[in-house]
Formats: C-alpha cells, structure tokens, sequence
C-alpha cells in the first residue's frame, strides 16, 4: 500500500492518521490545480505559489506521489526539460497531461 505522508519521523496512531490526511489533501488541492490548467508545466516553487502555506518539501513529495498514482500526472525528468528558479536553481517541471486526437477532440488517457 502506498501511502501519502512519508513516515521518516516515526509518528504512530492519530497523530500519523492526521498527517496522512493532510498529505492526501494536499495532493487533492495540487490535482485540482493542474487539472484546471492541462499540459500548462510549473516547477513546485510555482505551485508553492498557490499554496504559499505549504512547505516546499511537501508541495514535492506530494508531485512525487502524484506522478506515482496518477496516470496523466507528468514530469519531465525523461526529457531533462527544467527552469530556473529561486536562487538559479533549476527544478524539473509537473503538469496535467491531456492529448488531441486527429480531430483536435481533448481525450483524457
């Protein structure tokens, strides 16, 4: 079974139950973000953006999760694609991926 919260702090019992769901929350929010801007790529920081409350470290983890379970959730480490960002750092990109067939028709994967 996979899980959202990565247990590396050892919680147990309601407090792990509580940051699971907050983990599965987020990655609920960062979904419904990408979904309302399909084959659009943002790096975390820009999605941190969004969710300015969050911590940077969960913004990834949550990308991370996502490109795990979700099928049209996509990153572009396969094609080295990134963009600079704070301090110059280059960070890789996530996005919603919807293709065209033929007929320019959207079809969702």
């Amino acid at each position: 079974m996979n899980h959202s919260f990565h247990n590396t702090i050892k919680l147990e019992g309601p407090p792990l139950a509580k940051a699971e769901g907050k983990a599965i929350k987020l990655e609920q929010q960062i979904l419904t973000f990408l979904k309302s801007r399909p084959n659009k790529k943002f790096t975390p920081w820009e999605i941190n953006d969004t969710f300015p409350d969050k911590l940077i470290g969960s913004i990834r983890r949550a990308l991370t999760n996502l490109v795990r379970d979700e099928k049209q959730v996509k990153d572009t480490t396969g094609t080295k694609e990134m963009r600079e960002e704070r301090a110059g750092s280059p960070n890789y990109l996530w996005y919603y991926e919807v293709l065209a067939d033929e007929d320019g028709q959207i079809r969702l994967l």
